[in-house]
């Protein structure tokens, strides 16, 4: 699991860890799709390097497929493998709402960018809010 740096709010904290913990419940489940995802290490390794580059702008690669697609879709197949995890522990809403949220305001780093564009001092104030908002 790629950890983000840039979940600059507690909401996107949550999300991580709720993200995670869906991932490790299916796992441990082992109700996961039977499937096995691309192991080739530079398909796995492009993805990597597309999340780090581009995060949820941009496209990234489907580790099941070994193509390019949107990363919005790749969140939303992420969300869609981890269904039953996250209903199981009483998560499904709050994951979708956290998850709806950042696709639509974008993520840390494209909002810090655009505060940015207004000069350092903008950036800084808008990083300090926002870490506190949802406290």
């Amino acid at each position: 699991m790629r950890v983000a740096d840039t979940a600059i709010t507690p909401d996107e904290s949550l999300l991580q860890a709720l993200l995670v913990r869906g991932l490790v419940d299916t796992a441990l489940s082992g109700a996961a799709d039977e499937t096995e995802p691309c192991a080739d290490d530079t398909v796995l390794s492009a993805g990597v390097w597309a999340a780090a580059r581009y995060g949820l702008a941009g496209r990234g690669v489907d580790p099941w497929t070994a193509q390019a697609r949107p990363a919005s879709e790749l969140a939303q197949l992420l969300l869609d493998h981890i269904r039953p995890a996250l209903e199981a522990a009483g998560d499904l809403e709050r994951t979708e709402t956290l998850l709806a949220h950042l696709l639509g305001e974008g993520t840390g780093a494209q909002r810090q960018r655009r505060a940015a564009s207004d000069g350092i001092w903008k950036a800084m104030l808008f990083v300090a809010d926002e870490t506190v908002r949802d406290l």
